[in-house]
């Protein structure tokens, strides 16, 4: 999912921004968006009980992966975790002008894509594209406000 404000002539625009030596102001504003949609998206939701260690049987540790607790109480497990608030990126375009985050964990799709797991939504865990269709509106406007001011200078 991604935030797009298309604009007619975006090139003159633009190109108009930089001689008059203000594009920089823009792009400030779409870097601090993708800034701000990564670590508001990044955040991971209270541990649950999922991630407590039990007396016997299997839990998550987050950080680390499942892990197991035998009837003879000894404990081990399987390094899986990714360390997915660790895999989010933002990376810019355009010279600015465009911010992309994402996220490489292999499991991110299943945490915070649009296969998401039913147990990671009812734990609080943030679907990336419902962020962005809920904040499209503050991202657009907070984009458009840089270009009119950029604009008058």
């Amino acid at each position: 999912m991604s935030v797009t404000v298309e604009i007619r002539g975006r090139r003159r625009l633009i190109a108009k921004l930089r001689r008059m030596g203000n594009a920089k102001q823009v792009a400030a504003v779409i870097q601090a968006w993708g800034r701000t949609a990564k670590a508001d998206i990044s955040k991971y939701p209270p541990a649950t009980s999922a991630n407590k260690p039990r007396a016997h049987g299997a839990w998550y540790q987050r950080g680390y992966g499942t892990k197991y607790r035998r009837l003879d109480g000894t404990v081990s497990g399987r390094r899986t975790s990714e360390s997915l608030k660790h895999k989010w990126t933002v990376k810019s375009r355009a010279r600015g002008m465009t911010s992309i985050i994402g996220n490489n964990a292999s499991y991110a799709p299943y945490v915070h894509g649009k296969r998401q797991a039913p147990f990671h939504a009812r734990r609080g865990w943030v679907r990336a594209d419902a962020y962005m269709r809920k904040n499209a509106p503050k991202i657009r406007k907070s984009v458009l406000q840089s270009i009119h001011r950029a604009l008058r200078g």
